[in-house]
């Protein structure tokens, strides 16, 4: 199948019918909504073809002149949307008609196609159709564990607001943000928040917070969005009790917990203590010289 791909400015996007095609993707996903996608990549462009049939969002920089694509902070998938399906044709046409000499981006679960396996990513996801005595039924042993220990503690969990999560962030994990880092965080909180999707969640011992977490509700998902815990959350196994009010409440919903990750053993038996199982997505590079 051809397909004619036209590359769009970001002033040239017509936001309405690209969203519409993520929306409709059976891989799409809120890193690849506009609102999403403005707040990390704000000069972002576009790969079209066939009246945004079929999209992929272009994440630029620009640095000595010269624009590269690059992965955005905080923006797990992007690559080749389609509305309905996408065959690898397509998919291949749309990897020759990246512009750039320098790219490096991490494509989505439809995507996957021939890459090898040293090319993927794991993305661990949960179904929340079921009731959540069934959903439990999943839980490993170590997991069962730690909710037990976490709910021995005098623990409440309740939201709170974005200067009491970002202060939590700096007192317990402030290293791995640098300061372009933590700009876009507060402002896609900001803009998660303002228009209903985002949450900011939190576990209180005696008063203090002992672990946080940013929630974005999209489409069909609920989004595990950059967890922190203190000393004491750990000990105390607070994240566990969080994870677990978030699938009770959300049990029988349809929706799909989605825990973004990870190739690090630990965290990545974390989530599949919960059950969630892992879906993969490639990653893809080009470096030209000439």
């Amino acid at each position: 199948m051809e397909v004619k791909i036209v590359r769009l400015k970001h002033s040239e996007i017509n936001t309405e019918k690209y969203d519409e095609c993520i929306s409709a993707s059976p891989s799409g996903t809120v890193y690849a909504m506009t609102w999403y996608l403005n707040v990390v990549s704000p000069d972002w462009e576009l790969l079209m073809a066939d009246d945004y049939s079929y999209v992929m969002p272009l994440p630029q920089k620009t640095r000595y002149g010269i624009k590269y694509l690059i992965q955005p902070y905080f923006c797990q998938q992007l690559g080749v949307f389609a509305r309905h399906s996408l065959s690898e044709e397509v998919f291949q046409e749309f990897i020759k008609a990246i512009p750039h000499r320098y790219a490096n981006l991490q494509l989505n679960t439809s995507n996957v196609f021939s890459f090898p396996e040293s090319r993927l990513r794991p993305d661990y996801v949960l179904s929340l159709k079921e009731s959540f005595t069934e959903i439990a039924k999943s839980f490993g042993s170590n997991c069962r564990r730690n909710i037990k220990k976490a709910k021995s503690f005098d623990n409440t969990i309740a939201e709170i607001d974005i200067n009491g999560f970002m202060d939590f962030i700096m007192q317990n994990n402030a290293d791995i943000l640098n300061n372009e880092m933590t700009g876009l965080l507060q402002k896609l909180i900001r803009v998660s928040l303002d228009s209903g999707c985002g949450r900011l969640m939190a576990v209180l011992s005696d008063g203090n917070v002992t672990a946080a977490l940013f929630v974005v509700n999209a489409g069909n998902r609920i989004y595990y969005l950059f967890p922190v815990s203190s000393v004491e959350g750990k000990q105390k196994q607070s994240m566990s009790l969080l994870v677990n009010d978030i699938i009770e409440k959300n049990a029988e919903s349809g929706l799909i917990l989605d825990f973004e990750g990870s190739s690090i053993p630990g965290i990545a038996n974390f989530y599949a203590g919960f059950g969630a199982k892992p879906e993969f997505y490639p990653t893809w590079k080009r470096i030209k010289i000439f």
